[in-house]
Parts: C-alpha cells; sequence; structure tokens
C-alpha cells in the first residue's frame, strides 16, 4: 500500500476514496484508520463516501465521484463495483476482507 500511495503522491493524482460500511460487513476502525492515513500522507484527500450515499446518486454523480478518484479502499461487497468508473492510469483498489467472510 506505501509503494502505491507514493505513486499516487508522484503523479498527483490525489483523491482516495474510502466507502463506509455501516450495516453489513463494517470494517472495523475505518474511520481512526483514515485518520491515520490523512495524518501520514496530508497531500492527498481521503474522502469517505457512506454507502447508503452512493445508493442515493444518479447514475451521473456515482460515475463522476469515481471517475474523479485514483483510489478506492472498502470493505468487501458490491459497492466495490464502481471502480468500473476510475479511469486514471494507475487507479489501485484496496478489497478488505474480514477473516469471518
Amino acid at each position: 500500500l506505501k509503494n502505491t500511495i507514493t505513486t499516487m503522491l508522484e503523479e498527483k493524482q490525489q483523491t482516495i476514496i474510502v466507502l463506509l460500511r455501516e450495516k453489513t460487513r463494517k470494517v472495523a476502525n475505518l474511520e481512526k484508520w483514515v485518520t491515520t492515513a490523512r495524518q501520514a500522507y496530508p497531500l492527498l484527500n481521503f474522502r469517505i463516501v457512506r454507502e447508503a450515499d452512493i445508493s442515493s446518486m444518479s447514475l451521473h454523480d456515482t460515475g463522476s465521484l469515481f471517475c474523479s478518484a485514483v483510489g478506492l479502499i472498502g470493505g468487501h461487497g458490491a459497492g466495490l463495483t464502481n471502480m468500473m468508473w476510475m479511469t486514471h492510469k494507475n487507479s489501485t483498489v484496496v478489497q478488505i476482507i474480514r477473516p469471518e467472510q
């Protein structure tokens, strides 16, 4: 992950979407992790997006949101399908799978 973040910084592509699931497959301490990541990599924009917010967006708005990102981090599930909108050359997806899955 550190090499990926370094590449993003070098290319000055700075938005990483962090999907926050609040019902099923919730990732423990995700918001705390984002706080730590923001301190470690202040040039990157770690944008927390709640799963419920995505489901209420239009297709155009959803595409625009994910098209602007170079990184996507989230728990295992259908929400990661939106990676198809990511168009940057070195886009990266980090899927977090809990041990019980």
